[in-house]
């Protein structure tokens, strides 16, 4: 429908070529059945993924012009990869948030370390850019962060693996959804679902949560990196809590509740702790960033019409606009 999109200015073209009925029924009957009953027992996560991804694409537009592709293109693969989950195909759910990673990691790359140029040629195609050379730079233009946080809760975020450690929190989650995108042993569809089609599995589900849940917060460091005076809504903040004593108390208030998954998740996956327990009181005292108590921008604060006319801009930019020549 037209009232979809941004943008819609005449009409819809007729359809030249439909599909018939039993090629359709073949590729959305299963992916419908696991659809509905994934979203009959996860709503609330998957409400909470959903309002972190839009909140994610509000910021967009508040960024220069090295952080807007990378932010948008890394929406997508929020959505695809929240999608994908939802309808059982949870490989490429895990594989989507890769995309997003390296290629947030590398805009916050060129942003701070001033790679304009490189930038450029990436983006055209003349030179290749990779996660690893980012997280290279990073390291030298983040150096009161890398010691704060080594002090705090003896991590990191951009170090390289070494014989005695696993390296800095991009990289390992980086790594880790890499078994997902190459398909290694105990990281493909049949391994989670042992079957040839989508089918429900709550396990996998939960477990394509947590690691979106993980990916999505890692995101948004990045983005307070790239943009220290970016401002998030509380259940963004509400990532960062010190989930350890939340959990011990049922506090259903803590998002991660909802993110953790069965122990007997397939092969033997199990998680890192809760976004690595990096805390978001280390980040905002190495990048002196006021408390965010005071820094909250409510939603309630945001008139309704002005919300939705900034959501026009930020759609109207990513290109979703159906024009008929």
């Amino acid at each position: 429908m037209k009232s979809d999109f941004a943008l819609a200015e005449g009409r819809s073209p007729r359809p030249s070529d439909k599909i018939d009925k039993a090629t359709w029924n073949h590729i959305v009957i299963l992916p419908d059945d696991v659809a509905i009953r994934t979203t009959n027992h996860h709503g609330r996560a998957i409400k909470q993924i959903s309002d972190l991804t839009h909140e994610w694409v509000l910021h967009s537009d508040e960024t220069d012009h090295i952080m807007l592709p990378v932010m948008m293109d890394a929406h997508d693969d929020f959505d695809a990869a929240l999608y994908a989950a939802i309808t059982g195909y949870y490989r490429l759910a895990n594989s989507a948030m890769r995309s997003a990673l390296e290629l947030v990691t590398i805009g916050t790359w060129a942003k701070l370390c001033g790679k304009q140029s490189e930038f450029n040629k990436w983006e055209k195609g003349e030179i290749e850019l990779s996660l690893g050379i980012a997280c290279d730079g990073l390291i030298g233009a983040t150096p009161a962060l890398r010691t704060k946080l080594t002090t705090l809760v003896n991590d990191s975020l951009f170090d390289q693996k070494t014989n005695t450690t696993d390296g800095g929190w991009v990289r390992r989650a980086f790594r880790d959804i890499s078994d997902f995108s190459h398909s290694r042993p105990g990281f493909t569809d049949f391994s989670m679902r042992k079957s040839t089609g989508p089918i429900y599995v709550p396990s996998a589900f939960n477990y394509s949560m947590w690691m979106q849940a993980e990916i999505v917060g890692l995101l948004f460091v990045l983005l307070l990196i790239a943009n220290p005076n970016t401002r998030f809504d509380q259940f963004v903040l509400e990532l960062f809590a010190d989930t350890s004593e939340n959990q011990i108390a049922g506090d259903p208030s803590c998002i991660s509740k909802s993110f953790i998954p069965n122990p007997r998740c397939t092969r033997g996956l199990t998680p890192t702790p809760f976004l690595s327990s990096l805390t978001w009181g280390s980040l905002h005292a190495v990048l002196r960033i006021a408390p965010y108590k005071r820094r909250l921008r409510q939603r309630s604060s945001l008139d309704g019409r002005t919300r939705d006319a900034k959501e026009h801009r930020v759609q109207a930019a990513r290109g979703q606009v159906w024009l008929v020549k």
